[in-house]
C-alpha cells in the first residue's frame, strides 16, 4: 500500500495545524510541509503536494471549531479543505491511488447522480462549473474540467458545518425591535438596553458610536453601525444608528447571530432559496465567489451576502435607506 493514501489524507479535515498525532503520521509518510500562521499573504494558508495531486486548505483554528461545533483543535490554523487534482491541472502531477467513494477523474455528471444523487448546487465560483453534493459528514465538490479537457479537474471536501447539518444553536434573539432603532440616537436609552438584551453584555453609547462596531460580533454575530443624523435625513453631527449586521458562525472568529432573520431566511439557505423568499422587487449581484441580494421596504434596506463556496449565507444586514447601495455608502461593512 501506498504510504500516501486517501485515508490518510482526508485525517486530516478539522485537525489542527500542531495536532502532533497527525503531524506524526504525516511525517512517516515523508509529508512535512505546513503552513506559516504569521503569513498573511494571498494564498499562504494553503499547502500544495504537486508530486502527490492533493492539496490542504487551512482556515483559522476559532473559525473553523465555531463553524463545525468542535472544541479543542491544536494550533492557530486547522485543515478546512482538501482537494485531489486530475494530472496536469494547476500544474499538478494528480492523485493517483484510490480516491474517496470510489470516485474517479473519469466519472460524468450522470455518474455522480447515480452515486450521490442530485447535486445541492451546481454554480462557476471561478469560471469552472462546480457541483456540490452532500455525503455522509462531508460536503464534496466536483469542479468540472473544460470543455474537451476532460471530465473532472479536481475533488474537494470539507465537513458539514453546523447549517448543513441542521445543529446550530437557536435563540429568541429578535431582530425586529433593533431595526425600529434604526435612525434613532446612539444615547437613546431605549435603544442601549435593546441591545444590551440582544448582546449579553453592558453597552454604553460608545460601543455604538463609531462607523462599525463590531466588539461584540465574536460572541453574538451582531456589528451595529453609526453615522452623523445629517447622513441619515436629519439634521445635525449627533451620531445615530445606521444599520446593523447578523453574521453566521465562523466569520471572523464570531459564534454566530442564533435568532431568526429577516423574510424567514435561514443561515443554510443558498440563492435559490434566498431568491424564493425574498420580495421580486430584490436585486441580485454576484462576484467570483460570493453574491448579494438586495431589496428595500417602506422603512428599510436589507443586503444578504452569501458565498457561492459554501452554498450558505454568511450575513444579513438591516440599514437605514439612506444606506441604500445606489448612494455613496455602498461599502459599509465591508461587504461590497
Amino acid at each position: 500500500m501506498h504510504p500516501i493514501d486517501a485515508h490518510l489524507v482526508m485525517s486530516a479535515l478539522g485537525r489542527g495545524s500542531l495536532d502532533q498525532d497527525l503531524l506524526q503520521r504525516f511525517a512517516q509518510a515523508g509529508l512535512f510541509n505546513w503552513p506559516d500562521p504569521d503569513d498573511d499573504r494571498e494564498g499562504a494558508a494553503v499547502e500544495e503536494y504537486w508530486r502527490y495531486g492533493f492539496t490542504l486548505e487551512f482556515a483559522d483554528t476559532l473559525a473553523q471549531e465555531r463553524l463545525l461545533g468542535v472544541s479543542g483543535l491544536q494550533g492557530p490554523l486547522a485543515v478546512s479543505a482538501i482537494l485531489f487534482f486530475s494530472a496536469g491541472v494547476g500544474g499538478h502531477a494528480g492523485w493517483q491511488q484510490a480516491l474517496p467513494y470510489d470516485l474517479s477523474f473519469g466519472m460524468s455528471p450522470a455518474d455522480l447522480e447515480r452515486a450521490f444523487g442530485p447535486p445541492r448546487a451546481t454554480r462557476a465560483p471561478y469560471g469552472l462549473p462546480v457541483s456540490q453534493f452532500l455525503v455522509d459528514a462531508y460536503v464534496l465538490d466536483v469542479c468540472y474540467a473544460p470543455e474537451g479537457q476532460g471530465n473532472i479537474d479536481f475533488f474537494s471536501f470539507r465537513l458539514q458545518n453546523i447549517y448543513e447539518r441542521g445543529e446550530a444553536p437557536v435563540s429568541d434573539r429578535d431582530w425586529k425591535p433593533l431595526a425600529r432603532m434604526i435612525g434613532k440616537p446612539v444615547t437613546d436609552t431605549t435603544l442601549l438596553q435593546l441591545v444590551e438584551a440582544s448582546v449579553g453584555a453592558p453597552v454604553t453609547a460608545s460601543d455604538l458610536s463609531s462607523h462599525e462596531n463590531t466588539q461584540f460580533h465574536r460572541q453574538c454575530g451582531l456589528s451595529f453601525y453609526a453615522l452623523p443624523a445629517a447622513e441619515l435625513g436629519g439634521a445635525g453631527k449627533q451620531k445615530c444608528v445606521a444599520g446593523f449586521k447578523m453574521s453566521r458562525a465562523g466569520v471572523y472568529g464570531s459564534k454566530g447571530y442564533s435568532g431568526a432573520l429577516p423574510f424567514g431566511l435561514v443561515f443554510a439557505d443558498g440563492p435559490d432559496a434566498i431568491r424564493e423568499k425574498l420580495p421580486e422587487t430584490a436585486k441580485q449581484g454576484a462576484f467570483e465567489a460570493s453574491g448579494r441580494f438586495t431589496c428595500r421596504t417602506d422603512s428599510l434596506f436589507f443586503h444578504v451576502h452569501y458565498s457561492l463556496i459554501f452554498w450558505q449565507i454568511i450575513a444579513v444586514s438591516v440599514f437605514h435607506l439612506a444606506m441604500d447601495f445606489d448612494s455613496d455608502q455602498v461599502a459599509v461593512g465591508g461587504l461590497r
